[in-house]
């Protein structure tokens, strides 16, 4: 806990105007101070300048930057369109627009979200971060971080969108950006961050951003969970005619008991610690509320009417795909895991997504077995239908 009392601390003693200045530009901020400033968004948090020299004259950059709000929406969107093509483009302005729904409501959600941006002196945008943290993946945050043991734990954060506008890129702007929603994570005591992109075109500056900060490519992360607690990922592509499934039965309050009598069952001790914390978060975001990520889940009984399998997936951001966040089978019920895979693709169909993506604690080879594939060399058609570019994850211990 140690990182966090230190961030809860930052601030505290007298320090001028140019101190707390450096501070936030340096990323500690308390959470009382974040709180606050999403209570008046229109302020900015601090301001910087870069200094460059580029044809033997000094370049210099002053900013601004501050949370994201709505009056500022449209001015940003219009500053970054250059950095994706079309289809990603209209997914940000979709996310954005839920991220403002999500925001409204003050209730927790799985995704805790937070987009700040860049303005010059005069605010207009010109540049976006992100920062997630991730309470359904069992990386918490200020939701889960006193409930968890942190020593076997590990709290994991997610670079959200990302961008800056091309008439500033070669600043030094984004890389400010990027080591700032860095330091961030660590002064909340992340042990891991993590970079969800593609490999399209426009995006090798960023790759090379990611290799040049120390981040490493691959979707089977070692340690994400906490110590000795890895992450392996494996993906199905739902072909053409793949019977709908409809489930009949979602994961609520009513079956929560006998849900975590199977969790128990399945899972490690530490696993099952965030599977409950999962529920909590679960239980207070409704299925169909606009958020950036939206809830899915659905439970398999057997002949006996006992659960024998379940899943809890999520949707938002990426047009074509659906992740399934947790899951687990009977390992005593033959058959169980071939049943959830069937059940999984079906789903998926269902809501109409061509790629399901599932994420485990270690290596679980009976799902390679039942039509799943190693994720780890990228994840085809995750942004959308016939998307040639592969999806991508770089990550780093803080």
């Amino acid at each position: 806990m140690e990182s966090i009392e230190n961030f809860e601390k930052a601030g505290q003693t007298e320090e001028s105007l140019e101190q707390k200045n450096a501070r936030l530009a340096d990323g500690r901020l308390t959470e009382a101070e974040i709180k606050a400033h999403w209570e008046n968004p229109d302020s900015f948090l601090f301001e910087n300048e870069i200094i460059r020299e580029k044809g033997g004259e000094a370049q210099r950059t002053k900013f601004r930057v501050r949370a994201l709000s709505e009056g500022f929406k449209d001015g940003l969107l219009e500053s970054v369109k250059g950095s994706w093509d079309e289809p990603t483009f209209q997914e940000l302005a979709e996310t954005l627009d839920n991220f403002f729904e999500q925001r409204k409501r003050k209730t927790p959600a799985l995704l805790n979200v937070e987009y700040y941006i860049a303005t010059d002196t005069q605010d207009k945008p010109f540049a976006i971060t992100g920062i997630y943290t991730v309470d359904i993946a069992g990386g918490a945050g200020f939701a889960t971080s006193e409930q968890l043991d942190l020593e076997k734990h590990n709290l994991a954060t997610r670079l959200g969108w990302f961008a800056v506008s091309p008439e500033y890129q070669g600043g030094g702007v984004g890389g400010f950006l990027f080591n700032w929603v860095e330091k961030m994570a660590q002064a909340r005591g992340s042990k891991v961050m993590v970079v969800e992109t593609d490999d399209y075109e426009n995006e090798q500056a960023a790759l090379n951003l990611y290799g040049k900060s120390g981040y490493k490519s691959g979707l089977d992360i070692k340690d994400y969970f906490g110590p000795g607690r890895d992450s392996v990922n494996y993906f199905s592509r739902v072909e053409e005619g793949t019977e709908v499934f409809t489930p009949s039965e979602k994961v609520s309050e009513k079956n929560r008991e006998e849900l975590l009598g199977l969790a128990k069952k399945i899972y490690s001790p530490e696993r099952y610690q965030e599977f409950e914390v999962c529920l909590e978060l679960l239980f207070k975001q409704k299925e169909g509320e606009e958020a950036v990520v939206m809830p899915h889940s659905f439970v398999l009984r057997n002949e006996e009417g006992k659960i024998e399998s379940f899943s809890i997936l999520i949707t938002g951001i990426y047009e074509n795909a659906i992740f399934s966040v947790w899951e687990g089978s009977d390992p005593d019920a033959a058959g169980s895991k071939s049943r959830l895979a069937g059940a999984l693709r079906g789903y998926a169909q269902g809501q109409e997504r061509g790629v399901v993506v599932l994420g485990r604690e270690g290596a679980d080879d009976q799902y390679l077995e039942n039509g799943f594939a190693p994720a780890n060399d990228g994840v085809p058609e995750v942004f959308a239908k016939g998307d040639p570019t592969q999806f991508l994850l770089y990550s780093k211990k803080l």
